[in-house]
């Protein structure tokens, strides 16, 4: 709460010292002069005790530098009682600023000024704008922010931020910041923060909303940076090392990432896709071993991503939902692009140096039969 400011004087309302005031008149009164001695009548030389004609100016001028000096002091000593009342120094809100440079509270009782932000103990707000799926990873673009008015350096290297959707978990990772801190200040600041292959565990559709994400950040590593210049850039971040949340299996967390896309795109492929050719890039489940690994479903949402991001989008489909494929369980992934025919999509493999066993034309339906709905790279 605001202390309300005090009552102030005007200069010529504070009250000067009576003791200054007798010396100032005392030093305006001109003394007497000396007494003078008998002159003989003959003498022709300047009188004794008396100023030389000539030298009357100068004695006028040295009067009036002496009442000047007196005024001079008396405002001298009205305006210093006038800044005493209205900022002395031992008042809270009385701060020194260097020229060009205005001064700030600083977080957590630092002194910083308006070009350099100190450490802060509350932890930072991110509010998640958009999410993408990248050749590096899962990309969330994000503001960042800190509730000190002093601002805040982020530079433990063990940042961590974890992003939910519900009871879904998005995305756990660690960001190293203390190589390069990220300083805070009143502004929130532009930032996408890039979670590789492993630490995401959900890829939502284009459709989703963003902001209905929460994102959390921990800093529980020590910090390496406590003062630094401020900087309101945009910045982009990459995450270390996955984060497992306290709690969470992230295997089940993919799990639930890969039905939640399947349902997603079901009626989007059902009301833009039924009876149309798409290329087919992958076929897998859970336990299946193929291409030197055993898949699971952390690995199989991260080819995916992949894919979504190489081609621009991707659609996930659930085999059991499509009357086209043979066999149940799989999890399939197909170009969000759809074509005319089996040629166009067949050619589209080849120009994106697919071979057969990698890409496939496959004409998608809820009804009818399988036969003649694959056709393979010559």
């Amino acid at each position: 709460m605001n202390a309300a400011a005090p009552q102030t004087q005007s200069p010529a309302e504070v009250p000067v010292p009576i003791s200054l005031v007798k010396s100032a008149r005392a030093a305006a009164v001109p003394a007497p002069p000396a007494p003078v001695d008998p002159v003989p009548a003959h003498h022709s030389g300047p009188v004794r005790g008396e100023w030389p004609v000539t030298d009357r100016d100068d004695a006028m001028r040295r009067r009036l530098i002496v009442v000047a000096s007196v005024m001079v002091v008396a405002v001298a000593v009205a305006a210093g009682g006038w800044w005493l009342v209205t900022a002395p120094p031992w008042r809270s809100d009385a701060v020194a600023s260097a020229p060009g440079a205005d001064s700030v509270g600083g977080a957590d009782g630092q002194e910083v000024t308006a070009s350099t932000v100190g450490t802060c103990s509350a932890e930072p707000v991110i509010t998640p704008m958009t999410i993408t799926p990248g050749g590096d990873g899962l990309t969330l673009g994000a503001t960042i922010f800190t509730p000190c008015s002093g601002g805040d350096i982020l530079s433990s290297n063990q940042t961590g931020v974890v992003v939910t959707m519900g009871s879904r978990l998005i995305a756990a990772a660690s960001f190293d910041l203390s190589t390069n801190p990220v300083a805070l200040n009143g502004d929130p600041r532009r930032t996408d923060l890039v979670f590789p292959p492993g630490s995401y565990f959900d890829v939502p559709s284009t459709d989703v909303d963003a902001q209905s994400f929460d994102v959390t950040v921990t800093q529980s590593g020590p910090r390496t940076t406590t003062q630094m210049n401020v900087d309101t850039g945009g910045i982009r971040l990459t995450a270390a090392s996955p984060l497992e949340p306290s709690g969470v299996d992230t295997e089940s967390a993919a799990s639930a990432g890969l039905l939640d896309r399947v349902t997603a795109d079901r009626d989007v492929v059902a009301s833009q896709v039924e009876g149309r050719w798409v290329a087919q890039l992958s076929s897998k489940r859970v336990g299946l071993v193929a291409e030197g690994r055993t898949w699971d479903s952390r690995s199989i949402l991260e080819e995916f991503s992949s894919f979504a991001a190489r081609f621009d989008g991707a659609r996930l489909l659930q085999s059991d939902d499509w009357s086209v494929f043979t066999s149940p369980g799989f999890l399939v992934t197909i170009t969000a692009q759809s074509f005319i025919d089996a040629p166009t999509a067949v050619g589209w493999c080849r120009s994106q140096g697919f071979d057969r066993d990698h890409c496939l034309a496959k004409r998608i339906s809820r009804t009818a039969s399988p036969e003649g709905t694959t056709v393979y790279i010559d």
